[in-house]
């Protein structure tokens, strides 16, 4: 291809990154050897779009200009899944890169350390000191966050379901314990690849980009990745799930329900979705018969392309349900606590509110124009009366009206959980999200193929990397790329306990009580659950024995420390110097208990500052 007809392409790409630096606000993309690409003003891909636009015009001529913007729609649209590929290899990329590779908090410490027990074969542990300790409930004290007793009393189990742990065992037991980090961020681009494979089949590919682009750019699914939680994982398996169940063959079928079994023994209380989308299939099958792969089938053979996919969606519910039922003492328990305790009728209102406003606030409200692409692709808008174009159109449906009655499921299954306050609480969501931006992609294609075809390419690139590079700008304005250096203050804690802390002691603290465990290798004792009536004599009974205390706090748990054991003795009061100060995004008190009769006599308590990386 000549220097002319390249012009063409080099104006739209610059064009389109133009308007990328323009809506995000700026561009930094790490580069092999510590450096990095910035790209902050949109002036200079605009001069380079006109400088590419104005000599192609003058040397190629008006018409056989045009001509060569309007080979670029269909060069585009064959290029639409390796940049898919590439999208895809980006999120994976940016997860790795700003990833919190911390096993720090509640879910990351709950994940990552049922992870390695996997790996060593049983996620479950034993306390010893537990069996002896004289106060009520001794043994779910020493359970850390993520963690709670199992019936029996004796051991130790996981609150967060197996199947994510599970899939990071691998991971671990080939490349080591670091490598459970790294299960996220490739769910993350699996979740892209998803999005790009469903949109396609939906309409054609370049939707199918348009609604990765989208999807990779999400501020919610951007902060799910990176960390290391099942959100992404959850979401990545049922979009899966849908697209091979609409593909209603045998060997799709088969696929489906090993997906959607993961996916259930990843998210339990989800199992419905599968129910949900057998019924479609089998109401779809005998209403009208499923189009595979062979023709169009009809009768028991396609009725049992449903019952196929219901019932491979049964060894992981079988295998939730055991696991629950060891754990918490019924296969319809979670770790979480009491179904009743978690759903309320009266938080629907609420939720759904709260759901529909931060889905506008964090993707604007062309999120709506998802209703206008489901109710093109319904009526399919390319038309066609041949036997290949109704085939297709069969099949099309089919795959809507089971990712909307997926994604429904799972709407249904969240909206009268527990009410949260921070818009990231969106994640639960997130699996019907790959659906949302497939309708969004083409209700735009709808509008860019109605434009005369030499401005198509141009058209759509720009339109999507304004509406990716509005994403990205969100996602920024979120701080959802400065994970890791706020969960830094885990890692520098747990390490400095480890350096300058006794082996035999024993830690009392909330929100660092796992990270403790995982990086300074000590016993924990959660001060939230311990009778206040127990404060003096838990630390004595241990000190006894041959354990020095320690309180762990952050500055915001130091005031709900105090609250708690306000009238419990002096220790309650907190009222001494730290031996260890952690200077990080939150700071962190290691206090020794010892260290308080000797600041009362008047001795100086010598406070070592460390400062998270």
């Amino acid at each position: 291809m000549g220097a002319s007809r390249v012009l063409p392409t080099v104006a739209t790409l610059a064009a389109g990154w133009a308007a990328l630096v323009a809506a995000s606000g700026g561009v930094t993309l790490p580069l092999p050897g510590g450096v990095a690409f910035r790209s902050h003003d949109a002036w200079p891909a605009l001069i380079v779009a006109a400088a590419a636009l104005a000599p192609a015009l003058v040397v190629r001529g008006r018409a056989q200009f045009q001509q060569d913007l309007g080979r670029l729609w269909p060069a585009l649209d064959r290029a639409a899944a390796p940049l898919a590929v590439m999208i895809a290899l980006v999120v994976l990329a940016a997860g790795i890169r700003h990833g919190a590779w911390i096993a720090g908090g509640s879910d990351a410490f709950g994940y990552v350390s049922q992870a390695l027990g996997w790996s060593r074969g049983d996620p479950a542990f034993e306390v010893a000191l537990a069996r002896e300790a004289p106060w009520p409930d001794a043994l779910a004290t020493f359970a850390p966050l993520g963690y709670r007793p199992d019936p029996s009393g004796t051991v130790i189990v996981p609150t967060y379901p197996p199947g994510l742990p599970l899939v990071m065992a691998i991971f671990v037991r080939v490349a080591g314990a670091r490598a459970a980090f790294l299960v996220v961020p490739a769910c993350g681009a699996l979740l892209v690849w998803a999005t790009f494979v469903l949109g396609r089949r939906l309409d054609q590919p370049l939707s199918g980009l348009a609604a990765a682009a989208l999807v990779a750019t999400s501020p919610v699914v951007l902060f799910q990745v990176m960390q290391p939680m099942s959100d992404v994982p959850v979401s990545a398996l049922w979009v899966v799930a849908w697209v091979l169940a609409a593909r209603a063959t045998p060997r799709s079928a088969f696929a489906g329900w090993l997906v959607a079994s993961l996916a259930t023994l990843t998210r339990p209380n989800l199992a419905p979705v599968s129910i949900v989308v057998s019924v479609v299939l089998a109401a779809w099958s005998a209403v009208g018969g499923v189009a595979g792969a062979g023709g169009r089938e009809r009768g028991p053979r396609a009725l049992g392309l449903p019952l196929l996919f219901l019932a491979g969606a049964l060894p992981g519910t079988v295998a939730a349900g055991g696991l629950q039922a060891r754990w918490y003492g019924s296969p319809l328990a979670s770790g979480y606590g009491r179904p009743r305790d978690l759903f309320a009728l009266s938080a629907v209102g609420p939720n759904l509110e709260r759901y529909g406003r931060w889905l506008l606030e964090t993707h604007g409200a062309l999120v709506l124009l998802a209703l206008l692409g489901w109710h093109a692709v319904w009526h399919w808008h390319h038309g066609g009366s041949s036997r290949d174009d109704r085939a297709r159109r069969a099949s099309t449906r089919l795959q809507l009206a089971l990712a909307l009655a997926g994604s429904a499921a799972v709407v249904a299954a969240y909206l009268p959980y527990y009410v949260f306050a921070e818009w990231h609480y969106l994640r639960f969501m997130m699996p019907a999200l790959p659906v949302v931006m497939a309708g969004v992609s083409v209700a735009l294609m709808l509008a860019v193929t109605r434009l005369p075809r030499a401005s198509r390419a141009l058209v759509y690139v720009v339109l999507v990397a304004l509406l990716a590079g509005r994403s990205g700008a969100t996602a920024r304005t979120l701080r959802v790329f400065d994970l890791d250096a706020v969960e830094q203050r885990y890692r520098t804690t747990g390490e400095a306990v480890s350096a300058g802390v006794e082996p035999a002691a024993v830690l009392f603290s909330v929100q660092h009580g796992g990270s403790l465990r995982f990086y300074a290798h000590r016993d924990t004792l959660r001060w939230d659950l311990l009778d206040p009536s127990w404060l003096a004599r838990a630390v004595a009974w241990l000190e006894q024995r041959g354990h020095p205390v320690y309180f762990v706090t952050e500055q915001a748990e130091e005031s709900v420390f105090r609250d708690r054991f306000r009238g419990a003795g002096p220790l309650g009061a907190l009222d001494w110097p730290p031996r260890i100060e952690v200077r990080a995004s939150s700071r962190v008190f290691v206090r020794a208990v010892s260290d308080r009769a000797r600041y009362a006599a008047g001795e100086t308590v010598a406070t070592e500052r460390v400062f998270a990386r």
